[in-house]
């Protein structure tokens, strides 16, 4: 077959990473010292892990400088990515989660937001598991169906799914209505 062709991706979606600058370190540190609540239900703890008591944890005064970062790229990333036409981003909320080995986050998304994001900080472990985002659209049925026939590789036109490696002290962000979680 001739390579005289081509693939274009037709409504993608944009996600959008960054690293925090190394300024940031002894603030992320202080992010370590925030109480962590343990649910004593055995299910609820692998499917999320642990997570912080105060869930408007960036509204506090020693983060401000965290918080500022991080809508500063809401901005950049609702202007250049979802075309958005605005000067001021609120962050609603923001927590910090604590995911042991073995833990997973059910796949979910954000119904009270525009912009969602993740900032993983202080990451100790190389094997810590990433972000998955999942396709979830009518085309999934379609997917599924030729999912059997399918010899090759995976790739960003028929996947389903995607993870996200991460590393310390990068933010993601992606629009709210797109389903992510951990595996």
């Amino acid at each position: 077959m001739s390579n005289n062709y081509n693939i274009e991706p037709i409504f993608p979606i944009g996600i959008y990473t960054t690293n925090l600058p190394s300024s940031f370190l002894d603030i992320t540190k202080l992010l370590d010292n925030e109480k962590i609540i343990i649910n004593k239900d055995k299910n609820h703890y692998n499917q999320y892990g642990g997570i912080s008591e105060d869930s408007y944890i960036l509204n506090n005064k020693k983060y401000s400088k965290i918080k500022n970062y991080i809508l500063s790229h809401c901005k950049e990333y609702g202007k250049v990515v979802l075309g958005l036409d605005s000067e001021e981003y609120i962050m609603t909320q923001s927590w910090i989660t604590v995911k042991p080995p073995k833990t997973y986050h059910t796949p979910h998304s954000h119904s009270n937001s525009i912009i969602s994001g993740v900032l993983y900080y202080n990451i100790y472990n190389e094997d810590t598991p990433g972000i998955t985002f999942v396709k979830d659209d009518p085309s999934m049925n379609f997917l599924l169906q030729v999912s059997q026939l399918r010899k090759n590789k995976k790739n960003k036109f028929n996947s389903d799914e995607l993870d996200i490696k991460v590393k310390s002290n990068s933010l993601i962000l992606f629009p709210s209505w797109l389903i992510h979680g951990v595996k």
